[in-house]
């Protein structure tokens, strides 16, 4: 399991680098039971290829198994299956050691797991995909299922820390798998690691949202306010019930860091020791406006008031406060909160708190401004002439498992308490704008993540390459900060990206170098939901820097293609054309041919797939986008069978 490999008796990798041979050897493993006909084989395989020349790759693909492996493949009539005797496959050993009960066992049978059967593989004959999903989701769900039999088979004997080991390799597997999150927490508990129990309840509720977009359910929600109140004993196994209150108004403040994993990424230890210190100030501010801490681990607070003054009035004050410590800071060293205030129902069990009171005052700090604070309508009417404050409306916004949108507001930066005159100044309010009806992205400027200051230019560079590299893309919207505050987009969060440029995804990343060696993280989120649909991460020899810089470009560029506009296509031609210029001229050929409407686009088509043979001449992809340019031109409006057209097409196509 997990990527393709064969070894030999002395542990030698046996090379098999043709994809389809890989295949055949796959599905003949896991069928090995059962003899296979050569026709099954050539269909599974080979479907799209005709008869005659499936029979022809299946012969060919048996000939370079045995000239590798000569005992491997057993032929007989019409019948092809693998010589049970004469190899061990991993996924067979797996099926027979997940029958057991012995931890050994299972503690092997997890070990084989390395991923997905055939990792990273795939191929475009549906009978074989089909084939190979079932047999992914198969074996993911028995390896699932072993992990967790063996977890609790280590609970038993009191291996906790064995335990926890194995549930963490359930949730790389299956991240959305709540059960494992809640016997993690029940775990942590029970070792005396209460903070860790917290933590995981975050992680379970970030997986939720991204793989399954839910929220957790009941009995993790209960389990996580019995460990808050301190109610579950050393014994991770003993909780006590509890019953929820009846539903009452209340003010909820939530404070969360922003941009933390930079921060940490940065410095780690100075991260932790600041944003400790600022949570500390926070729980301070929130005691001194009668207010209560429900919550407060990891990067985040989350506060009850019963009067909506003293909740605004405490946002204010911690953003006022957190403003002048980070004025002593460097840039990079600064730690920022954005805070959500909203009142509404909320159920209070003990001491904790939950419902669409809490919702909505978590989704309002999404909204915030960097060091900023927003809130509801009903925050701004409950205070109504009772604070000092501006605020700005920054329209209804539709968010997350929330049904109704929400008027929300900006409140100007950190003012006064009641009855001072000092107003706050006034901040910038984003109009929201209209997403475009196509892919629609902004890029983010890539961020140094060095110690060396000097490597700012070759962050700034390759933002701009990028940039410049996607502009080119037809059927895709670039938005570019290009005016003279541009830097600001650096602090903004993905949804204030998405809400000032008009734009459904942003793209952003981090460099790092050390030595000789550069390191660039790039990620793609959408901006509405901060769902990540892409990422990755590139490693290169620092040999030629702008070199480098180019290669970069290219993956991220093709990348974005791939995922927003073209699909796999894209990928096919970028490797097939490699000129800059005629990629180019490729780019606009596809646009003239598919989104012109008279035969003289056609026309201008063929002229620039024209012009990328003559600076490809090796590129197929030229050829048969030409060819289809000239057979559209012949069949512009009605069918003609014999034409100038036609000819040129079919001999292009020939050539391709």
């Amino acid at each position: 399991m997990g990527s393709f490999e064969v070894k030999d008796e002395n542990g030698e990798t046996i090379e098999f680098s043709h994809r389809k041979v890989q295949a055949l050897l796959a599905y003949l493993s896991l069928e090995r039971s059962r003899p296979r006909s050569r026709e099954r084989l050539a269909t599974l395989l080979w479907s799209r290829t005709g008869d005659e020349r499936a029979r022809h790759n299946l012969r060919q693909a048996l000939s370079r198994i045995r000239k590798q492996c000569p005992d491997l493949i057993d032929s007989r009539d019409d019948t092809v299956a693998l010589k049970a005797t004469a190899c061990t496959v991993d996924v067979i050993c797996f099926s027979d050691l997940v029958q057991s009960d012995e931890i050994s066992d299972l503690q092997q049978a997890l070990e084989l797991y390395r991923g997905d059967l055939l990792a990273d593989y795939s191929v475009r004959e549906p009978e074989f995909q089909d084939w190979l999903q079932q047999a992914r989701g198969r074996i993911r769900r028995q390896t699932c299922e072993v992990a967790d039999r063996l977890a609790a088979r280590l609970r038993e004997q009191g291996r906790d820390r064995e335990a926890v080991d194995v549930l963490n390799r359930l949730l790389w597997i299956d991240p959305a798998n709540e059960s494992a999150h809640r016997d993690l927490m029940l775990l942590f508990t029970g070792m005396g690691r209460r903070s860790e129990a917290l933590l995981q309840y975050q992680e379970c509720a970030a997986a939720l949202s991204r793989e399954l977009d839910v929220e957790p359910g009941p009995e993790t929600r209960q389990l996580l306010g019995e460990i808050k109140n301190e109610k579950l004993t050393t014994s991770a196994g003993e909780n006590k019930s509890t019953r929820p209150l009846p539903g009452n108004l209340a003010t909820i403040l939530y404070a969360d860091v922003a941009r933390h994993s930079h921060l940490v990424d940065e410095n780690e230890d100075e991260t932790h020791r600041t944003l400790c210190h600022y949570l500390d100030l926070i729980n301070t501010h929130v005691n001194e406006c009668d207010g209560r801490v429900m919550y407060s681990a990891g990067d985040a607070v989350l506060a009850q008031f019963t009067d909506a003054v003293d909740a605004l009035s405490c946002a204010l004050m911690v953003q006022h406060e957190l403003d002048d410590l980070n004025q002593s800071l460097d840039e990079s060293r600064q730690v920022c909160f954005r805070i959500g205030v909203n009142s509404g129902d909320v159920i209070e069990d003990h001491d904790d708190v939950y419902g669409e009171g809490v919702d909505v005052a978590i989704r309002l700090e999404a909204l915030a401004q960097l060091g900023g604070v927003c809130v509801s309508d009903t925050v701004r009417q409950g205070v109504s002439s009772r604070i000092s404050a501006d605020f700005q409306f920054i329209g209804e916004q539709q968010v997350k498992n929330i049904a109704e949108p929400i008027r929300a507001y900006y409140v100007a930066e950190p003012g006064t308490r009641v009855n001072q005159t000092e107003k706050p100044a006034q901040v910038n309010v984003l109009t929201p704008l209209v997403v475009p009806g196509k892919p629609s992205l902004v890029v983010k400027p890539f961020v140094n993540l060095s110690t060396e200051a000097e490597q700012d230019f070759f962050a700034e560079g390759l933002t701009r390459e990028i940039c410049t590299a996607l502009v080119k893309i037809p059927s895709l919207f670039l938005a570019w900060d290009e005016s003279p505050a541009a830097h600001i987009s650096r602090d903004m969060s993905v949804s204030e990206l998405g809400r000032r440029f008009g734009v459904r995804f942003v793209l952003s990343g981090g460099i790092r170098r050390q030595g000789d060696r550069v390191r660039v993280n790039a990620e793609l989120v959408e901006a509405q939901s901060g769902q990540c649909v892409w990422a990755d991460r590139f490693d290169r020899e620092l040999k030629d820097l702008f070199l480098v810089q180019d290669e970069i470009t290219e993956e991220i560029v093709t990348a974005m293609d791939v995922k927003l506009v073209h699909g796999e296509a894209a990928r096919f031609m970028r490797k097939a054309v490699t000129s800059p210029a005629a990629l180019e001229a490729m780019y606009q050929g596809w646009h003239a041919l598919y989104q012109g409407t008279s035969r003289q686009d056609i026309r201008e088509a063929q002229h620039l797939f024209e012009e990328v043979i003559r600076l490809e001449p090796e590129a197929g992809f030229a050829y048969a986008s030409a060819s289809l340019a000239y057979w559209a031109e012949a069949g512009f409006g009605r069918v003609i069978v014999d034409s100038p057209l036609l000819d040129r097409s079919t001999e292009l196509a020939r050539r391709a």
